[in-house]
C-alpha cells in the first residue's frame, strides 16, 4: 500500500503545481510588453451595486460574450472558457509570443472600450495561472488549501466582479471536490465511489465538467487501493486531497523562460527593494517605495509580472 501511494504520488505531483522560482532566479519569467490596461478591484461599495441589465450578446471565436446596456464586457465563464481555448491552441508556444494579439481578429465584433476590457482580462488571466504554478509550497496543496489560495488568487488579479463572474460555475466544481474527498474517505466500495462521482459530474456545469471528469480519471489508482486504504489513512488522505485540488490549480498556459533583459533589471529591483523595507518600517511608506521602484524599471504587464513574482516570494 505505502508502495502504491508513493509511486501515485509522484504521479500526482507532476499534475500539480510547478514551483519554478526555488533558490535559483534562473527561472523566473520572461518580460512582455504590450500597454497595460488595470482592472479595476472592486471596493465594498461597487462589489455590492448591481450588476448593468445584460442588453445583447457577441460571439468571439465561438463563444458567446454578454454585454451590458453601456456595451462593456458581462464578466462569465464564456470569457474564460475563450481564453483557455485560445491557450490550448497555442500548445507549447509561450504566452508571451501570442497573447499581444491573439484577439485583434476579434476586434470589430466588440466596441473599442469592450475590446480594451477583454484585453486587460486576457493579461490579468494570464498573470493568475503563472501565480498559481509560482504558489511556493513544502510538498502538494490540501484541498482547503487550494481552495483558500485560488479563490484569494482570482480577486487578487481579476478583481471582485470579474473573478466572481468568470468563475461563478467554479463554485459547484469546488463543491464536486469536497464531495469527492468526502466520498473516497468514508465509501469502502470503489465501484459505489466510481458511480456516484460519474452521476455528479453529470450534475455539474458543462464548463467545468472536464475538470472533474479528470479528477475521477486520476482516481484509478487511488479507487484500486480504497478496500485496504486502512493500512494508511493518513497516506490516502493526503493523496485524495491532492487529487482533488489539482482540478483546481491546473492552468493551460505555456511560459517560457526568463528574458534577460528583465532578468537583470529585477535582479536590480530584488536588492534595491531589500534596502527600500530596511529604510521604511512603515508597510505603508514600504509599498509606496516599491510601487514607485517598480515603475521606474518596468512597464506594461511587466509590472504585472513583478507583482507575480515578489506575490509568490511572499507566500
Amino acid at each position: 500500500m505505502r508502495k502504491t501511494i508513493t509511486l501515485l504520488g509522484a504521479a500526482l505531483a507532476g499534475l500539480l503545481l510547478v514551483y519554478w522560482l526555488a533558490n535559483d532566479e534562473t527561472t523566473l519569467q520572461e518580460a512582455e510588453s504590450p500597454a497595460m490596461i488595470e482592472v479595476p478591484v472592486d471596493t465594498p461599495q461597487t462589489a455590492s451595486q448591481p450588476k448593468p441589465a445584460e442588453a445583447n450578446t457577441v460571439t468571439v471565436r465561438g463563444f458567446p460574450l454578454s454585454l451590458d446596456n453601456n456595451g462593456a464586457l458581462i464578466p462569465t465563464p464564456a470569457i474564460r472558457q475563450l481564453f483557455d481555448q485560445i491557450a490550448r491552441e497555442h500548445g507549447e508556444t509561450p504566452v508571451s509570443q501570442w497573447k499581444g494579439n491573439v484577439l485583434s481578429q476579434s476586434k470589430d465584433a466588440l466596441s473599442p472600450a469592450a475590446f480594451e476590457q477583454l484585453e486587460s482580462m486576457l493579461n490579468h488571466y494570464v498573470e493568475y495561472n503563472l501565480a498559481l504554478q509560482l504558489l511556493p509550497m513544502e510538498g502538494p496543496p490540501g484541498l482547503s488549501e487550494a481552495l483558500e489560495r485560488v479563490e484569494r488568487l482570482r480577486k487578487d488579479y481579476l478583481g471582485l466582479t470579474n473573478a466572481e463572474g468568470m468563475f461563478s460555475d467554479w463554485v459547484q466544481l469546488e463543491q464536486f471536490s469536497k464531495d469527492y474527498l468526502d466520498l473516497m474517505l468514508s465509501e469502502k466500495n470503489p465501484i459505489e465511489v466510481q458511480h456516484q462521482l460519474e452521476e455528479k459530474i453529470q450534475t455539474l456545469p458543462s464548463t467545468v465538467q472536464s475538470r472533474a471528469q479528470n479528477v475521477l480519471d486520476q482516481s484509478q489508482e487511488l479507487l484500486s487501493t480504497l478496500a485496504v486504504a486502512v493500512a494508511d489513512p493518513d497516506g490516502f488522505k493526503a493523496l485524495a486531497e491532492q487529487t482533488a485540488a489539482s482540478a483546481l490549480i491546473q492552468p493551460n498556459f505555456t511560459f517560457a523562460e526568463p528574458d534577460p533583459d528583465f532578468m537583470r533589471r529585477y535582479k536590480e529591483y530584488q536588492a534595491t527593494r531589500e534596502k527600500l523595507t530596511q529604510e521604511n518600517p512603515s508597510p505603508e511608506k514600504q509599498a509606496e517605495a516599491l510601487q514607485h521602484l517598480r515603475k521606474e524599471l518596468f512597464s506594461g504587464t511587466e509590472l504585472l509580472r513583478v507583482e507575480t513574482l515578489d506575490r509568490s516570494k511572499s507566500l
